[in-house]
């Protein structure tokens, strides 16, 4: 005699593969929208700084970056670009060796968190970014070992750093670091180049 229906273990192991392949699927879906806020935050930010000191220079006139930190927007002169908005963002003041790669400034500098809240990036008439204004306190003398650097993080584990590097160049340098497993946004993993790799996705 043929049975209607379904027995007991059958409908236990339909349910345990549909949570299995919900939980894979919702899995897909969270690393989609981070690859997402990734390339977001990594176009729009280098992009305006890209810019605004080109700008700088070609017209011989100074410009502004207004980054809000806790509002979660960049602004150009005259336009607005929202970040994502799931993650936290502070800027630190990061130092850099003799040999241009992260560590100790030999000027005394140190590695520092210098704001979480409004940033005033200040580009000189030749398009160089040496200052800026955090928090209504300027900060000056950002050179090529000593540097701005904003992090990303998200639940408080950085996701992803926009170093602003000045030097002989006219134009700053933007890199993009990645963490590496177990970094912090301590100064002194900020400095350690052991705990980031470069992105060149830009």
């Amino acid at each position: 005699m043929k049975k209607n229906g379904f027995s007991l273990i059958e409908l236990t192991v339909v349910m345990a593969i549909t949570l299995v392949l919900i939980s894979v699927a919702g899995l897909s879906v969270k690393k989609a929208i981070e690859r997402n806020d990734y390339r977001k935050i990594v176009s729009v930010i280098p992009k305006i700084i890209f810019t605004e000191t080109n700008k700088a220079f070609e017209e011989g006139t100074g410009k502004t970056i207004e980054l809000s930190l806790s509002s979660k927007y960049i602004k150009d002169g005259t336009k607005e670009f929202e970040l994502p908005q799931n993650y936290s963002y502070s800027l630190f003041a990061v130092t850099r060796t003799d040999d241009d790669t992260l560590g100790a400034s030999s000027k005394g500098e140190v590695t520092e968190l210098i704001g979480s809240d409004e940033v005033i990036f200040e580009i000189e008439d030749d398009g160089t970014l040496t200052a800026a204004t955090v928090d209504s306190v300027s900060n000056s003398g950002f050179y090529s070992k000593y540097h701005p650097s904003i992090l990303v993080e998200k639940s408080g584990v950085p996701f992803c750093r926009i170093d602003v590097v000045s030097s002989l160049y006219i134009i700053p340098r933007v890199i993009i670091y990645r963490p590496v497993s177990g970094t912090t946004s301590s100064p002194a993993d900020m400095k350690d180049e052991s705990k980031w790799t470069e992105d060149t996705v830009s």
